[in-house]
């Protein structure tokens, strides 16, 4: 059951607490982009935050997003649907953000690597999504291992996982993982999807 569609309800305020969160993939195709490009919808058009989505990852998706969207603009930033979107981000970009009055910045990083524990650790919250299924499992399991949860930020997200498969990962890793709503189109606020949006205090 659909909502609504993006409306813009920001209101301009002072300078408040940025929080800054990151999405990070246990490999290519598990959703990373689709995921946070849901998240940045629901903070702006039904949470009213000033959302920047920031790209640190080797290859660019958001690209594409702008040319799908047929904006074309001298500047390499973009705004779509009151969120301001920075492309192929790298420390400059990084550094004029912290001069912008954001209430979230989203971090999408790409595949997860362990030469990036700085990056990830300028966040207040990251998440690592990978999927449960047979084929793509081993990869997130791999990092499962590695990841210090007691001491990070840390949200774990299976997109194609059963209740069951996600029971098991409790079990051998002590780890909780949420299940990843069917999310069809990242710019349209369904009510299954702003549910489960809410069940997180980000």
């Amino acid at each position: 059951m659909r909502i609504r569609r993006w409306k813009d309800k920001r209101k301009s305020k002072g300078r408040e607490q940025c929080k800054i969160i990151g999405m990070v993939g246990a490999m290519e195709g598990v959703g990373v982009t689709h995921t946070l490009l849901a998240l940045s919808t629901y903070l702006s058009g039904y949470q009213g935050k000033r959302v920047a989505y920031v790209e640190f990852r080797e290859i660019s998706h958001v690209h594409f997003l702008r040319k799908a969207a047929g904006i074309e603009s001298e500047d390499s930033s973009f705004t779509l649907r009151g969120v301001d979107y920075y492309p192929e981000a790298d420390e400059m970009v990084w550094l004029q953000l912290q001069q912008i009055s954001y209430d979230y910045i989203l971090i999408d990083y790409g595949v997860y690597c362990t030469d990036q524990m700085e990056q990830y650790a300028r966040c207040h919250v990251n998440i690592l999504i990978g999927s449960l299924c047979e084929w793509k499992r081993n990869a997130y399991e791999q990092i499962l291992q590695t990841v210090n949860y007691s001491s990070s930020p840390w949200i774990c997200f299976a997109s194609l996982s059963s209740e069951y498969d996600r029971k098991k990962i409790k079990q051998e890793y002590g780890v909780y993982v949420w299940g990843v709503p069917c999310i069809v189109d990242p710019f349209i606020l369904e009510k299954h999807v702003t549910s489960f949006w809410n069940q997180f205090s980000l």
